[in-house]
């Protein structure tokens, strides 16, 4: 009896076999378009500190020596130097809530407070 399998190797369907390596059908390898993987390395072109006046070659050690001085490292975000636009205040609500808050003041309403003393007026 031929009993048949989707090969999750070589990606066909084919007779079923006992290990998943039996396969025999060539499979070629999967590979990245890029030469090599991407790796983050510490080593960078000599700069001279801005805090002590040495030349670093190395990212940590840079690092170090800014948290040695207590200086905070800043990256290029051109973001930060836009200015901050602030919403311009709607005045007609503002003016609104103040008559609001006026009249029931005038009217003798006062906000109660559990964490002051009513009868001596203190904190209690």
């Amino acid at each position: 009896m031929y009993h048949a399998v989707w090969c999750r190797r070589c990606g066909t369907i084919h007779e079923k076999y006992p290990t998943f390596e039996a396969c025999p059908h060539e499979v070629e390898k999967q590979r990245s378009s890029l030469p090599s993987p991407s790796v983050i390395i510490d080593t960078m072109p000599p700069v001279q500190s801005q805090v002590d006046g040495k030349m670093y070659d190395s990212k940590a050690a840079i690092r170090a020596s800014y948290k040695a001085h207590g200086v905070i490292e800043v990256g290029n975000d051109p973001a930060r130097h836009k200015p901050f636009k602030r919403k311009p205040p709607d005045t007609k609500a503002n003016v609104e809530a103040i008559k609001k808050a006026h009249a029931r003041y005038e009217r003798g309403e006062r906000a109660r407070n559990k964490n002051w003393s009513t009868k001596q007026g203190t904190h209690a």
